[in-house]
């Protein structure tokens, strides 16, 4: 099984829940994550300008990495619990578009999400 590592900003209570959520669907801990201002992260993303890499998580597997709105698919395919929307999102155009703009309203929103979510860290 190829180690799926997903890259968050550390720093946004938001991404943090985000991610959070992930791992908790995350049974068979498939999954690891790091923050994107990481050693992890600047070996495996330092090609990647500042702005993109702090613009969205990315999550890589083996050599592919998947970012933000695009990368949903890919993103909710890694956990078991999630696999079925995972596929969907990747096979339908329309829960594509419904995933994509659920992600880019989030990442729009972030800085009013933060005042309302709580301080969360993650377990691993």
């Amino acid at each position: 099984v190829t180690e799926a590592i997903l890259f968050y900003d550390a720093g946004c209570p938001g991404c943090r829940l985000f991610a959070r959520i992930i791992l908790a669907a995350d049974r068979e801990r498939r999954i690891r994550t790091a923050p994107l201002d990481s050693p992890d992260a600047d070996r495996v993303l330092g090609r990647m300008s500042k702005r993109r890499r702090f613009g969205s998580y990315h999550l890589v597997v083996g050599n592919r990495v998947a970012s933000g709105a695009s990368g949903m698919g890919p993103l909710l395919e890694q956990p078991s619990l999630l696999r079925p929307l995972g596929r969907l999102v990747q096979r339908s155009p329309t829960a594509h578009a419904a995933a994509a703009s659920a992600y880019r309203f989030a990442a729009r929103h972030r800085g009013k999400i933060a005042r309302m979510v709580p301080r969360i860290d993650l377990p691993r």
